[in-house]
């Protein structure tokens, strides 16, 4: 019923109008971008209890999924996960632009967990989930690292929900992202919500340096105490040249 409705708004209410956010399912659009391709590998950076890879797995199907995910309180649900499908692979460590160890701000909603501390902007918004309990120091690789380390595997897709991290992984993944990537489904910031963390704009710029264009937004949230600002949803970064998208 949902999707039917869903179906009925875009064909209706919002036909031909410009409008950031769209109802079209963020999940379905990147398997119809990447329809003609042979996906076989997949990272989901900020994989919690991999639930996000279980969604992708249903759509591709041979795909391997290398999960990375340093919050120890999903260690065992991952582990769990690759032992009953040897199609995921869990890495319980953190990804940044370089490797070494960074404390992790563990607040009380495991969502907003993040190496950033959460500015004003989000305590006043989210005060009940973003107050930090405790930090707690990770292992931290970067993405060419882990690539070179692990026989240079085939990667086509690539899922972000690091917290303001996005940048940083990114710009430690030039070399895989030279290889072949087609398309990066990413959480974005409009505007600030952690100390020093990443906005769109630095996302953008990384991948549009490496040959990635922003195809659609997806799932925008505005400020919940009723300002109207937006402050965060989801960007679909495609390969234009890879995919043939001009």
């Amino acid at each position: 019923m949902a999707k039917l409705f869903r179906e009925f708004l875009r064909h209706t209410l919002y036909r031909g109008k410009g409008n950031l956010y769209t109802l079209d399912d963020p999940y379905r659009t990147i398997s119809k971008v990447l329809d003609t391709q042979s996906i076989t590998g997949i990272i989901d950076a900020g994989a919690s209890d991999g639930r996000v890879s279980e969604r992708f797995a249903r759509r591709f199907p041979q795909a391997r999924f290398y999960q990375f995910e340093p919050n120890p309180i999903y260690r065992e649900a991952l582990e769990q996960q690759s032992q009953q499908d040897s199609r995921y692979h869990p890495y319980h460590v953190a990804l940044s632009n370089e490797p070494g160890e960074l404390e992790l701000q563990n607040t009380q909603s495991p969502g907003n967990v993040s190496f950033f501390k959460p500015n004003d902007m989000m305590l006043r918004r989210y005060a009940e989930g973003s107050k930090i309990q405790n930090t707690i120091k990770v292992p931290v690789t970067t993405l060419d690292q882990w690539w070179q380390e692990n026989g240079k595997p085939d990667v086509q897709l690539m899922k972000f929900d690091i917290q303001g991290s996005e940048a940083r992984a990114l710009a430690g993944a030039t070399q895989l992202l030279d290889s072949g990537v087609l398309a990066i489904y990413s959480e974005v910031y409009f505007n600030a919500m952690y100390e020093g963390g990443a906005l769109f704009g630095d996302i953008d710029k990384v991948l549009r340096d490496r040959g990635f264009v922003l195809y659609n937004f997806y799932s925008a949230r505005h400020d919940p105490t009723g300002s109207g600002m937006l402050l965060w949803g989801h960007g679909l970064f495609v390969h234009a040249q890879r995919l043939n998208i001009h």
